[in-house]
């Protein structure tokens, strides 16, 4: 039954044939579906992952089931749930959820795309709907909330009675706090008797045992479907792209120089198509501005909803022309369905570089091109840096180090093989101290345990400084009050803001006044927990902040722009 409604999402999507290894994987899912749990899928980027979820998707429209799609970036979101739509035209069943969207309040609609962020409130009973309410009653002495609890079994029948579906799985695997978070929705899902479909390109050996490992006793239940050496025609094909890897070391005073002296030597050689990724916004605005092109897009986490919407319509567009440079961050890596000739790229984890090569040269046919990865020396070579930019410095050192060694002799399209670039991502994670947190995992499986109190994940969440994946909070600010809607930054980076006294006040979700912070509350925002419960207590829409907002570059402040 699942092949039909592969067949017709193939016909939908206007697809003349579907690939092997995808539809090898609809047949174990459509054989094992009653007997497993958790089925892990790997396969390269750009071999269409993406019609699996639609091939589920209409599986729960036509059987009446529920199924949540989470995503670890909201970039990905709108692309994936566009796609969807045209699977399931119908509002009533399918529906979004995240920050400013509340199409699908709870998850409740029958298919939900979300991001994990949010599927993780929901799942502890803390819905993004309720939060506010619930957290500001909350007693730090006692432990204990005195007021409403919100509709938090509603919330947790929400996630227990679905499906899930999980694409670009790698993004939760970088850290010890976001591994640990999915070890804990596995096993909730298997206790609850639902099933979940992990999705990616990039699962190390070392991650793929860490998981192994935490879900022993559960081995039974889960079905591991690896691409290998599966499709030959689709491997014949990447290894027919000609292109050089080009290492280069710059440094803040040339790399802007030097990356569009690249695009300018690519157009003599009729390269075209350039996409050009930065690891900070700040990078990204200041070469975006510096680039002479009517033909230009400008890609980052600091825009609107509105402008991302419109700059997703404007990067459909540029897939049909034949010259354009888009510069952008890390939202790029995952999902983003374009294409380059060119791809110059500053260093990152090899989980994150294989999805940025998998916007160059994309599609089939697509056989000349060059790739540039660069990197500021004495920045990713320290031995006593913890972080190389925004990333994790000892995993862009072993990149930088295997690639160095391998150059010539790495397909960044292709897995296995001699040439697969899964050698890199083993070798560079082989010696990652990421690990799952069986203690925490007990801890927040507790959670479930008393159904008429949601004071356990409250405490929870407080305890996880604000998310139960991410190491760092996102603070929702504006430069104004007319502002249509704040737009997320790091914790650290609103410290920054907070120093320079670029923190002017803040706005309710209830107003457009904008109420004064007193000075003697300002110096405390710096910690978590002080900042988490003043927001909750003072219903804080979003944090006023000294700055502009462009609609092309984005938000603008110099205590920001990193």
């Amino acid at each position: 039954m699942l092949r039909d409604y592969y067949r017709e999402v193939l016909s939908i999507y206007g697809y003349g044939k579907g690939r092997p290894f995808i539809s090898e994987v609809i047949d174990v899912l459509d054989e094992k579906w009653d007997s497993k749990y958790l089925f892990i899928v790997e396969a390269p980027t750009g071999y269409g992952k993406s019609t699996i979820t639609a091939t589920l998707a209409l599986k729960t429209y036509k059987e009446d089931g529920k199924l949540i799609i989470a995503l670890p970036l909201r970039t990905l979101l709108e692309d994936q749930f566009n796609k969807l739509r045209k699977i399931v035209d119908d509002e009533r069943v399918i529906g979004k959820r995240y920050m400013h969207e509340h199409d699908s309040p709870y998850l409740i609609k029958p298919i939900t795309v979300t991001t994990v962020d949010t599927l993780a409130m929901t799942m502890f009973g803390i819905a993004p709907e309720d939060l506010s309410k619930v957290a500001r009653r909350w007693d730090d002495w006692t432990g204990t909330i005195t007021g409403s609890m919100g509709h938090y079994l509603f919330s947790w029948s929400s996630v227990a009675l679905s499906d899930i579906i999980l694409d670009e799985a790698h993004l939760l695997t970088d850290t010890t706090k976001s591994l640990t978070y999915l070890a804990t929705l596995i096993e909730y899902m298997i206790k609850n008797d639902q099933k979940t479909v992990l999705m990616s390109a990039t699962l190390s050996k070392t991650l793929k045992g860490a998981i192994s490992k935490n879900l022993l006793k559960y081995k039974n239940k889960i079905e591991w479907i690896e691409f290998g050496e599966k499709d030959g025609e689709f491997i014949s094909e990447r290894m027919e792209k000609r292109y050089e890897i080009k290492l280069e070391s710059l440094n803040q005073a040339n790399k802007f120089a030097k990356i569009l002296s690249w695009i300018e030597e690519g157009k003599e050689n009729n390269l075209n198509r350039a996409l050009v990724i930065f690891n900070t916004v700040a990078d990204a605005i200041e070469f975006y501005k510096q680039v002479e092109d009517d033909n230009k897009l400008l890609l980052h986490s600091r825009f609107s909803t509105k402008e991302k919407e419109e700059k997703h319509k404007i990067l459909n567009s540029l897939r049909n022309q034949e010259r354009y440079i888009i510069v952008g961050t890390q939202t790029i890596e995952a999902g983003i369905d374009i294409s380059s000739d060119l791809l110059i790229t500053e260093v990152a984890p090899a989980s994150s570089l294989i999805q940025r090569f998998g916007r160059f040269l994309r599609y089939y046919g697509e056989k000349d091109g060059t790739a540039y990865i660069w990197y500021e020396e004495p920045m990713v070579k320290k031995q006593n840096e913890d972080k190389y930019k925004v990333y994790d410095a000892s995993l862009c050192a072993s990149t930088l180090e295997y690639i160095e060694h391998n150059v010539g002799r790495i397909n960044m399209h292709i897995p296995h093989g001699e040439v697969g670039y899964k050698k890199l991502i083993d070798t560079v994670y082989e010696s990652c101290d990421i690990t799952v947190d069986r203690n925490k995992v007990d801890d927040m499986l507790l959670t479930f345990v008393n159904l008429g109190d949601i004071s356990h994940a409250v405490e929870l969440m407080f305890k996880e400084e604000g998310s139960f994946i991410r190491e760092s909070i996102s603070i929702p600010v504006q430069v104004d009050a007319q502002q249509e809607e704040p737009i997320p930054i790091d914790h650290s980076l609103f410290n920054r803001l907070l120093r320079q006294n670029k923190v002017a006040g803040f706005i309710c979700h209830d107003g457009k006044k904008v109420e004064e912070i007193a000075s003697d509350i300002k110096e405390k925002l710096n910690d978590t927990h002080f900042l988490l419960k003043f927001m909750f207590r003072r219903n804080v829409k979003a944090f006023i902040i000294e700055g502009m907002y462009d609609r092309e570059l984005g938000l603008l402040s110099d205590g920001i722009w990193q």
